[in-house]
């Protein structure tokens, strides 16, 4: 008995499908002659008769109805498998806000494609929560302080530490915290002087935190805005002075985009967490390669 091989056994399964060898063939993209000859060819190779050929169709046989069974299980794993292959294992879609994605995974996006050239990330930047479920959603950062989802796997990835942060043009006019030494560090030492300037502040209003930390009343000139990146863009036009997370300055403060003025860690447990869904067999490698490299660029930049 010669092997079968997958292009006859396609066109078998087509013709069971449809018992009609031109709806097979239309199905495949073939010739009605090409798929019947391909069955006939199966047939003599199985030495067994698989079609009953009617004047207007086909009819499996027994034997025929017992291997089309069979071979249109296999066929479905071998498209399923294929699939995995070739799309599933390395397309990654990464869950951020839009802050996160703009001030600090964008950056290293660069870094990640050197380091990983065979998979294809996807990066999510949304304010709404990934359900994991319906979004296609692998894996997520959440800003935020637990107890999350029991549903979730949850991993503390960093603190938050805020800096109080503007652009070294708006301190030198203003005088604040302004060095000796040029070069030196702008450091603010007296808290109230915050209270006095145009502050800058995003949706999670660190500043009012701040102030009741502080026991000061909080300013009056506040600028606010619904998005982190968008306060830390002000604070670079010289708008002046925001709090906000260490970790989505450092760039800005490194190029001297930013000087800093005050830092101020958070102790009341938010931070930054690596989420995904918890479930019975492990992640396919891409994923678990991205979530070890978020891990890894996150410790870096805390």
């Amino acid at each position: 008995m010669r092997e079968p091989n997958l292009k006859a056994l396609t066109m078998f399964s087509a013709a069971a499908a449809h018992l009609n060898f031109r709806l097979a063939a239309k199905s495949l993209h073939l010739t009605q002659g090409a798929v019947a000859q391909q069955v006939r060819q199966l047939e003599a190779d199985l030495g067994v008769k698989l079609f009953h050929r009617l004047a207007r169709g086909l009819a499996l046989t027994p034997r025929g109805e017992q291997y089309y069974a069979a071979i249109k299980q296999a066929l479905s794993l071998i498209e399923e498998a294929t699939l995995q292959v070739m799309t599933a294992d390395n397309n990654v879609t990464v869950s951020v806000t839009p802050s996160m994605a703009a001030k600090w995974l964008v950056p290293r996006i660069s870094q990640f494609e050197e380091q990983y050239p065979e998979i294809d990330l996807h990066v999510v930047a949304s304010e709404t929560r990934a359900d994991f479920q319906s979004d296609g959603v692998d894996v997520a950062i959440r800003y935020g302080c637990p107890p999350f989802e029991k549903s979730l796997h949850v991993e503390h990835l960093a603190s938050i530490h805020l800096l109080a942060v503007c652009s070294e043009q708006y301190a030198h006019q203003h005088n604040i915290g302004h060095p000796a030494n040029p070069g030196a560090a702008y450091r603010v030492y007296d808290p109230e002087t915050f209270v006095i300037h145009r502050l800058i502040q995003d949706s999670h209003g660190h500043w009012d935190d701040w102030f009741k930390a502080m026991k000061l009343q909080p300013a009056r000139r506040v600028l606010v805005f619904n998005q982190t990146a968008l306060a830390i863009d002000a604070a670079i036009n010289n708008r002046g002075i925001a709090l906000v997370p260490a970790l989505l300055v450092r760039e800005h403060l490194d190029k001297g985009d930013l000087v800093c003025l005050w830092d101020f860690p958070v102790t009341d447990g938010n931070g930054y967490y690596l989420v995904y869904p918890q479930r019975n067999n492990a992640p396919g490698s891409a994923v678990m390669a991205v979530q070890q490299w978020l891990r890894e660029a996150l410790y870096d930049t805390r």
